[in-house]
């Protein structure tokens, strides 16, 4: 696992866990870059990070917790980016018929729900 990832991953557990609004491209790539030592593009150095993050929370049977990083608010919906929903669709076929809205409803209620996040924190501590 990637710093960047195991970064990535204790950040949005922090983020939950502390009950925190959701977290913009630029705060999560600031925040990292802080954490990291490094500067982070919001908009092209997050993407397999957030990837990677979505697929060992699929393994271990988590919810997709990077539906913690949306759009900012400059646009019209802070919503989470397209990469996400491909992900989501990938990782739970039953996505496939729902709108982008509803599964990102769905994926938020259930990481908001999610008790399990230890699981997550032990993986990323086991894997550096």
């Amino acid at each position: 696992m990637k710093e960047i990832e195991k970064e990535l991953a204790l950040l949005l557990i922090e983020n939950v866990e502390n009950k925190q609004m959701n977290l913009t491209y630029k705060e999560t790539a600031e925040q990292l870059g802080a954490r990291l030592g490094v500067k982070i593009n919001p908009h092209y150095g997050l993407r397999k990070p957030l990837e990677a993050v979505a697929r060992i929370c699929a393994e271990l049977d988590l919810p997709i917790i990077t539906v913690r990083v949306v759009h900012g608010s400059g646009t019209t919906s802070q919503m989470a980016g397209a990469g996400f929903y491909k992900i989501a669709c990938e990782l739970k076929p039953q996505y496939g018929s729902m709108t982008e809205i509803e599964i990102w409803e769905l994926e938020k209620k259930l990481v908001r729900e999610c008790k399990e996040w230890q699981k997550l924190r032990d993986f990323v501590m086991c894997n550096v």
